[in-house]
């Protein structure tokens, strides 16, 4: 599984669990899908306080 596909197999794979198994039908999918969007936006914050991704870049300096 790629970096690209994680976040949709969650996202849908939660909404459908939540939604058709649980019984919570159209609700607990958008529940699934709500969910999915806050714990991206807690990874993404964390990434960003960890300040990591500053030493991360497509150019080198030299070539500025």
């Amino acid at each position: 599984m790629t970096c690209r596909r994680a976040p949709r197999v969650i996202a849908v794979g939660l909404s459908y669990v939540i939604g058709i198994p649980l019984g919570y039908g159209l609700v607990g999918m958008w529940v699934g899908f709500a969910l999915d969007e806050n714990v991206r936006g807690v990874i993404l914050l964390r990434r960003w306080r960890s300040g990591k991704w500053r030493d991360k870049g497509f150019v080198s300096e030299h070539d500025i």
